[in-house]
């Protein structure tokens, strides 16, 4: 089901962005050891 995911979302970012700049997003967060972060921080306990 993650796998299903992931590729749908690639594939709507790639119906707007160009796949080269995109790709380079990728290699730059992959890199920088940093991911995007989707959780808001107000909800900690």
């Amino acid at each position: 089901m993650r796998i299903i995911h992931e590729y749908l979302a690639d594939a709507a970012v790639l119906r707007s962005v160009p796949k080269k700049q995109y790709g380079s997003l990728l290699i730059q967060q992959a890199q920088s050891g940093k991911a995007f972060v989707l959780a808001n921080p107000f909800f900690h306990s």
